[in-house]
This record gives C-alpha cells, sequence and structure tokens, in this order.
C-alpha cells in the first residue's frame, strides 16, 4: 500500500485571497454609498436647521440617524480595511515563499 503525499497547491491562497478581496471591494463601495449618504444628510441639516416648523426633538432625531450611518460606515470601513491588510499579508507570504521554493 502507498501513501499518497499530495503537494499543497501555491496558488489556493492566493485565490482565498482574491475572494477575499471582492468582498473588500464590495464592502468598500457600500462605505462609499453611505459617505455619500451622510454628506447629504449632512448638507440637508445644515440648510435646513433654522427653518421654522423644525422641532428640537426632529432636529436631534435626524442627527441620531445621522450618527447611526456614521457608525455602521465605520464598521464596514474596518471591515474593508482588515480584509485588504490580510489579503497583502498572505499573498507577500505566499511570494516569499515561493521565491525561496524555485531559488
Amino acid at each position: 500500500m502507498y501513501l499518497k503525499f499530495r503537494m499543497p497547491n501555491p496558488l489556493t491562497p492566493v485565490a482565498n485571497q482574491v475572494v477575499s478581496c471582492k468582498y473588500a471591494l464590495a464592502n468598500s463601495i457600500v462605505v462609499a454609498q453611505q459617505g455619500y449618504t451622510l454628506a447629504e444628510e449632512a448638507i440637508g441639516f445644515a440648510s435646513h436647521i433654522d427653518a421654522d416648523g423644525i422641532s428640537e426633538n426632529d432636529r436631534q432625531e435626524y442627527l441620531v440617524r445621522m450618527f447611526e450611518i456614521a457608525t455602521t460606515a465605520s464598521t464596514n470601513v474596518t471591515q474593508a480595511q482588515e480584509r485588504f491588510r490580510n489579503g497583502r499579508v498572505v499573498l507577500l507570504q505566499v511570494s516569499i515563499r515561493n521565491t525561496f521554493a524555485y531559488t
């Protein structure tokens, strides 16, 4: 009986990081949309801050919604940043490993 020894495929970590980068890019798009929404909300808030008929309670609720958007965007940008960072580290490790393996 022979034991099968399978060499690890050096492209597997690369493929995994490509998928991870895809999700990081998707997160980045969501963050950009959230940033745009937040900017639009801030412009709207600033242009109507002194308008008659808007109660202090309405202003506070508006600010709370803006804060929630900013908090969600912050979480998403941190996740995207981590995915990109992890991708760079893994790809660098694969590159170094393969450089020394073939020299």
